[in-house]
């Protein structure tokens, strides 16, 4: 159970545990020359038929030429074409035609880039990525990676098929648009997280928030760690250039204030003091355990025996250092990228 102090933070495991239950159709486009009707739910209106009976009696009187006041809808009228491969008409309600063209879209995105983001029906409107207001307010909780339908629930991608295809690519950062409730939630966790004083200079400026997708081999070490040590956990910012790999106890210097290990914060200007104006940050999921409390720096140099982290709630005033150690590369994952202009 997640302490007060440090909170399990449900938003930051989002696409990396449970299933994603909504999902693409399989949606592979139907190939005409094995196109077959089901004779048994045909419904012909004034009559019925059937199935395995042969119609019989006076066949009906030929319909007649509708009076010139009138119009006669014989034909639905014709799909519109798939965003990314522009060849074949789109799959029922989809935006493309097959689940090879929703992964072309993932991928390269769509050919007509006037169009909206969204429902790629309509023209954008000039300076805008969408072409009213309803596509603009569905893009905000859009899917990270197709971008064309919800996300789903609490995760940051819609389905399966989204997550599957991200992973193949992996490890990939997607852009997460400014407006974007993933954004503004980022965004919210940095600002609340900022203690400094106005004399330490203004809070940063962030350019651009990035969502990292890692595969389940990379994500696994992780959650055995958490399920071995309980689901205490806490989030933080810190700087690194490694998503690739994830965090390596190895290369950490071995003259830090308690010991060599992996140094965070869940006070973004603590964090920020490491990167510089013009740096990067991570907002990581780092997997607590049980923690030994410290007063003071060297207090330990290493995991202390019966203990997984080591929390410093180093204050001045309302100015809040605080800082968090863990000792194994399985504690800790990265999630968000955050760049600053």
């Amino acid at each position: 159970m997640a302490s007060e102090l440090y909170p399990y933070p449900a938003e930051l495991d989002s696409d990396d545990e449970g299933s994603i239950e909504y999902d693409w159709e399989n949606d592979s486009q139907i190939d005409d020359d094995g196109l077959s009707f089901d004779m048994d739910r045909l419904q012909i209106r004034g009559g019925s038929a059937v199935p395995g009976t042969p119609l019989s009696g006076t066949p009906p009187p030929r319909a007649t030429r509708p009076p010139n006041n009138t119009t006669a809808h014989l034909c639905a009228p014709p799909k519109p074409l798939c965003v990314a491969c522009k060849a074949r008409s789109v799959y029922k309600n989809y935006v493309t035609c097959s689940l090879a063209c929703i992964e072309k879209l993932c991928k390269d995105g769509p050919v007509d880039t006037t169009m909206c983001t969204y429902c790629h029906r309509r023209t954008k409107i000039t300076g805008k990525d969408q072409c009213g207001e309803t596509c603009a307010e569905n893009a905000k909780i859009a899917c990270l990676l197709c971008k064309v339908r919800p996300r789903n629930r609490r995760y940051h991608l819609c389905g399966k098929t989204c997550k599957s295809i991200a992973t193949k690519s992996t490890p990939l950062i997607l852009e997460i648009p400014k407006g974007h409730m993933t954004y503004d939630m980022v965004e919210t966790k940095f600002k609340k997280g900022w203690s400094a004083p106005a004399t330490r200079g203004p809070q940063p400026t962030i350019s651009k928030i990035y969502k990292i997708i890692e595969n389940d081999e990379f994500l696994r070490p992780y959650e055995l760690y958490r399920q071995r040590v309980g689901p205490k956990e806490s989030y933080s910012c810190g700087l690194c250039n490694i998503l690739k790999t994830s965090f390596n106890v190895d290369v950490a210097k071995g003259n830090g204030a308690f010991g060599k290990a992996i140094y965070t914060s869940t006070a973004s200007n603590k964090a920020f003091s490491f990167c510089g104006a013009a740096g990067a940050m991570l907002l990581t999921k780092v997997v607590l355990g049980k923690v030994k409390q410290v007063n003071g720096w060297n207090e330990v140099m290493s995991c202390p025996p019966g203990f997984d982290s080591v929390v410093f709630d180093r204050k001045f005033g309302t100015h809040n250092l605080n800082e968090t150690i863990v000792y194994s590369n399985d504690a800790i994952r990265p999630v968000f990228l955050i760049i600053f202009q």
